[in-house]
């Protein structure tokens, strides 16, 4: 896991790299089991290599991790291949080591525990061994990392095998005995392990991207599975050492076992919803039911197969290489599976296939491995036969296509099934992208889980992220080339590319890649754009290898909710990028409140302390980009000419009334807090991943947060223009917040305390005239409130010409006719009767109704009429003093 952590952290998490380290780590563990008999008086120096061997690496990519990116990964040349080798021959090594201990240590415990049977020798060093990987893992992912880093870790276990080496220097290895030579093992039951140990490989891939769906894709989650797996290994190896089934009966009730619980995952899945709403109130619960529930859905399985060595071995005689060559079958069949579901698998098969494959896999495989000495009952043969069939009828893939927030309670989880129409599932290698779409035309992209990107709504191209994509533009002199980081739908990407002569973007999931040309009418056709090339690798490969410098580097990756984004937003990221911008070149990323406010402190303190200039650009309340650079910045309007005229028409279809140079001087924020405050928050870093921990330990209960804003908390200043010029007047700064309302579809707290005073008075006129004029989305109470604004700003004939001119004004029900009619009161109009016996209609016991009945009656001179409405607003309650001098006056003119 540490070694996982340390080369997807500096050689990048692409699918290349993580395939290449667990294919050497099973390769390996193999290679080391098969030879290891060879070594029985090296164990001492076995634990002794792997110490000394993870102090290398911690000292080589601990010591200077710039370096390690200026200097290694160029050597590496252009390859995404190259990097992959030197992936796998980093974890070779140590991986081989690993693959000596459990046969050289079962030799050892049967030597000086003098047990009756080898295979119980086995037993109990392989229970022990996994048991204590599995509680290793999670001292490691809980504790260690949080409070040592990763580098500290690494070396304080490379010390414990350290001391292990000493402790075993002194004893005597056991000898070579006559009944050691090389036991002959049948080829069905070698087939049968082979086969099992390879469904075992790519059961272990299927658990962790179902736990990436329904838990999130957080290295947190990937430990839990691998320990849920070690303990599955130690729990059936104890079961099997007990119950001593046979191996053929073990792999024919392991297939009933495996269909059963895999029946029952999806309702598991159902189920964890109303245990994390009902449990799971802070984010220590959550991480407890998560637990629990994790448990339930792949315990049982895992402890299937991870009994399949132990049960074999139970029918053997035991001979020294025998242990040694199990593991190294059972290791080899692991890698294949594991292999086949990146590379074939898992891309071409629906998950409900996957899901059949282990339960009929392991069937087929205990029919293979059949005694004829021992006649299992057909009882027992077909037993796993039913619980497949109910699988197949029960599976529902569509499940398995949303993102893991859509989990969290039962109630979202109905509500988000309710609301989709149309769902497309696209996997290429180990990766899954989901195209969703709801009843309300939105569009979102689901990768792996996340809910990443939203492509459009209601046929609208996401103006947040043609905003990040086009606003770095503004700060640079040149617009010679840009980066991208994060391709995803193209839609940031196409917009950079259309301001800047030459665009390179880099997309690390091929699944992502692939699905680009689907977005063409919203990211301006990009990959047929010219000037645009797409790299498939990761973004700190990508820029670490490369020597250009660009005018801009655009991060738009997902969130750093998402484990393997989180590492875009450390000190030596950041470095890294200040090394790639040419002269004026300018930064830019993007977060939201899903970090909370802890991880947006980290955030803020790790931009502090590596930029000398930043600024903010609005996109909502709860979502906003930062641009950055090594100098200080001064944005500037582009020449009209520069807009090309088809990114203009997606700025045009979301209707803001304002020209893209007059938008972003509304939504760019230059002046905040953020240098001159301390965040008393640590440091982002690869050792030191805080914000990865943040993001894990708060996911599940991100919907009980209180609401907060970044923009609030950096303390921006919205009187400074976003161009250079004098501090805005209130008119000038309720134009502003009504565009920032219009960008964001709702209004910003900090413009509402500015424009009310706090409550204390009404919005500026200017406000209110924008959001009539160019807001026709609004509700009908929404542009109601706005009628009323004017209303209180001695703008009545302009209220009721809004009024009159919006017949959608009619849906906000009574309060918008009696506004009506009063307003006509109050200008000396004339009054329809229709109008008034619709009125009385509507309202006859609303006192705002009668009211405005009264005072037309008695402008018409029906004096009784009046009074008598007059009268049944005393009965409604107590009369306002504007009632009781209506009363009074047509009192006095009925007095002779």
């Amino acid at each position: 896991m540490l070694y996982s952590r340390e080369l997807t952290a500096h050689l990048g998490d692409m699918f290349q790299v993580n395939a290449a380290i667990l294919t050497s780590f099973l390769l390996g563990i193999g290679v080391g089991a098969r030879v290891a008999h060879r070594f029985v008086r090296g164990l001492w120096l076995v634990e002794l290599g792997i110490g000394v061997y993870a102090l290398g690496v911690a000292w080589t990519l601990g010591s200077d991790t710039q370096a390690v990116l200026e200097f290694l990964l160029p050597v590496l040349g252009q390859g995404r291949w190259a990097v992959a080798l030197t992936a796998f021959a980093f974890a070779f090594v140590p991986a081989l080591l690993i693959g000596f201990s459990v046969p050289l240590f079962s030799l050892y415990a049967r030597h000086y525990l003098g047990t009756e049977r080898p295979a119980d020798a086995f037993n109990i060093v392989y229970w022990i061994y996994n048991l204590g990987g599995a509680a290793c893992v999670l001292a490691m992912e809980y504790g260690l990392l949080r409070a040592l880093g990763i580098q500290q870790t690494l070396m304080f276990l490379a010390l414990l095998n350290l001391v292990s080496a000493l402790v075993l220097r002194p004893l005597v290895p056991p000898q070579e005995q006559a009944e050691d030579a090389r036991e002959p093992v049948p080829a069905r039951w070698v087939g049968a392990l082979f086969t099992a140990s390879a469904l075992s490989g790519l059961f272990q891939l299927f658990l962790l991207k179902v736990t990436e769906i329904v838990f999130g894709p957080f290295h947190e989650n990937f430990a839990l599975v691998l320990a849920l797996g070690l303990a599955g290994i130690s729990l059936g190896t104890w079961l099997a050492h007990r119950w001593k089934a046979r191996f053929e009966t073990w792999l024919l009730l392991g297939a009933a076992a495996v269909g059963a619980s895999l029946w029952l995952l999806q309702p598991l899945i159902h189920a964890w919803g109303y245990v994390n709403g009902a449990f799971g109130v802070t984010p220590l619960l959550s991480s407890l039911c998560k637990g629990v529930m994790l448990t339930a859905m792949g315990l049982v399985p895992l402890t299937v197969f991870g009994a399949t060595v132990p049960a074999l071995l139970g029918q053997l005689s035991g001979a020294r290489t025998t242990a040694g060559r199990m593991l190294a079958v059972s290791s080899f069949g692991n890698c294949l599976g594991y292999v086949l579901a990146v590379a074939v698998l898992y891309e071409n098969l629906s998950f409900r296939l996957l899901a059949l494959l282990f339960p009929v896999g392991l069937w087929g495989a205990g029919l293979v491995a059949r005694e004829r000495s021992h006649t299992v009952s057909w009882g027992a043969r077909l037993l796993p036969l039913p619980l497949i069939v109910l699988t197949a009828a029960t599976w529902s893939d569509s499940l398995l296509q949303l993102s893991y927030r859509d989990f969290a309670t039962a109630e979202t989880l109905s509500r988000t099934l309710s609301n989709v129409r149309e769902m497309e599932l696209l996997k290429r290698f180990d990766s899954a992208l989901s195209l969703v779409r709801d009843a309300h035309g939105e569009e979102s992209v689901i990768i792996n889980g996340y809910r990443s990107l939203v492509a459009s709504r209601s046929g609208r191209t996401n103006l947040s992220e043609l905003i990040v994509g086009t606003s770095p533009a503004l700060y640079t002199p040149r617009r010679e080339r840009a980066l991208v980081l994060g391709v995803g739908t193209g839609i940031t990407a196409g917009a950079t590319a259309s301001l800047f002569a030459r665009t390179d973007g880099v997309e690390i999931n091929p699944a992502v890649a692939e699905a680009l040309p689907r977005f063409s009418p919203n990211n301006l056709g990009l990959m047929s754009r010219p000037g645009f090339q797409l790299l498939l690798e990761d973004g700190i490969t990508a820029l670490a290898r490369s020597q250009e410098r660009y005018d801009a580097i655009v991060n738009t990756v997902t969130s750093p909710l998402y484990f393997s984004s989180s590492k875009l937003y450390t000190r030596e990221f950041f470095e890294l990028v200040k090394s790639r911008l040419a002269e004026g070149g300018v930064y830019s990323m993007w977060f939201d409140v899903r970090v909370t406010q802890d991880g947006a402190r980290i955030i803020f303190e790790t931009l502090r302390q590596s930029f000398a200039d930043c600024h903010f650009v609005f996109l909502s309340s709860v979502y906003t980009q930062v641009v950055c650079g090594n100098q200080p910045l001064e944005p500037h309007a582009l020449p009209e000419e520069a807009w090309p005229e088809d990114l203009k028409a997606l700025f045009a279809a979301h209707g803001l009334g304002v020209s893209l140079n007059e938008l972003y001087s509304h939504i760019i924020l230059r002046r905040h807090e953020l240098f001159a405050t301390d965040w008393d928050a640590p440091l982002n870093t690869f050792d030191r991943p805080e914000l990865e921990f943040i993001m894990a330990s708060v996911s599940l209960n991100q919907g009980q947060a209180r609401p907060w804003s970044p923009l609030s908390l950096v303390q921006v200043d919205l009187s400074v223009p976003g161009f250079a010029g004098d501090p805005l007047s209130l008119d000038a700064l309720g134009v502003r917040c009504a565009v920032l309302q219009r960008v964001s579809h709702s209004l910003d707290p900090m413009c509402r305390q500015l424009l009310t005073n706090g409550g204390r008075q009404s919005p500026p006129l200017s406000y209110v005239d924008y959001l009539l004029r160019w807001d026709p989305e609004a509700s009908p109470a929404m542009r109601l409130a706005l009628v009323q604004e004017l209303v209180r700003g001695a703008q009545s004939e302009r209220a009721l010409s809004v009024l009159e001119a919006e017949p959608a004004l009619s849906r906000a029900g009574l309060a918008a006719e009696v506004l009506r009619l009063e307003l006509m009161l109050q200008l000396g109009r004339p009054v329809e009767d229709e109008a008034l016996v619709r009125l009385y209609r509507q309202g006859p016991l609303v006192p705002e109704a009668r009211r405005v009945l009264a005072r037309v009656m008695a402008q018409r001179g029906l004096k009784a009429e009046a009074l008598a409405h007059l009268e049944f607003l005393r009965k409604l309650g107590p009369p306002r003093p504007e009632d009781d001098a209506l009363r009074e006056m047509l009192l006095k003119e009925n007095t002779p």
